[in-house]
């Protein structure tokens, strides 16, 4: 009786202190992962889309009310074995997207691609800065590289890609390719496609 007390504290009490961590943990411990396995050497910008940090964080909780399950369905397992598992999965996801921009080209890994593209600056057609109007001012919220073979590759703006689309725009316009500024007053999907 007193084993199965200590197990069950151990779960629960785990399964707590991952929940409250959940709030920070993205921004330690999953930036912190993707700069260890992904970000190359002297890149213009690296980073991930907002989008994949909330994810992260819905997944560190699915991940705590998993392991805070084990011991209350002793008979039905597999319940929170499924929870930690999906959480699992969905960590790895979140902390698998990311995009970098080199002096060769732009890399871009999607939420739901685990091997991502290196696209040549010289294979961009286009590049287009999408702003929003909110409040009476613009808001950036798309990059977006129209490339030769009629493809597109959009990310949402963050602080570190704000920050590089000059240098990205001075790259993207020597190696052939144009730059444009739209400002929009709302995202409809035929701007992300």
């Amino acid at each position: 009786m007193q084993q199965a007390n200590q197990r069950t504290m151990f779960f629960v009490s785990t399964g707590i202190i991952i929940i409250i961590s959940s709030l920070i943990s993205p921004l330690f411990l999953g930036e912190m992962l993707r700069d260890i396995l992904f970000r190359p050497e002297r890149p213009i910008v690296f980073s991930s889309s907002p989008s994949t940090y909330i994810i992260f964080i819905i997944s560190v909780i699915f991940l705590g009310i998993g392991i805070l399950m084990i011991p209350f369905l002793a008979k039905k397992k597999w319940i929170p074995g499924i929870i930690i598992l999906l959480s699992a999965v969905f960590i790895f996801l979140s902390v698998d997207e990311y995009h970098y921009a080199t002096a060769e080209g732009f890399y871009n890994n999607s939420f739901y691609e685990v091997k991502g593209e290196m696209v040549k600056w010289k294979d961009i057609n286009s590049m287009k800065q999408i702003y929003v109007k909110e409040d009476g001012t613009q808001v950036p919220k798309l990059l977006r590289f129209d490339l030769r073979n009629g493809s597109s590759v959009t990310m949402e703006f963050d602080k570190r890609l704000f920050d590089s689309r000059r240098e990205i725009d001075s790259l993207v316009q020597g190696a052939g390719g144009k730059s444009t500024i739209k400002v929009v007053d709302k995202i409809d999907d035929s701007l992300k496609k």
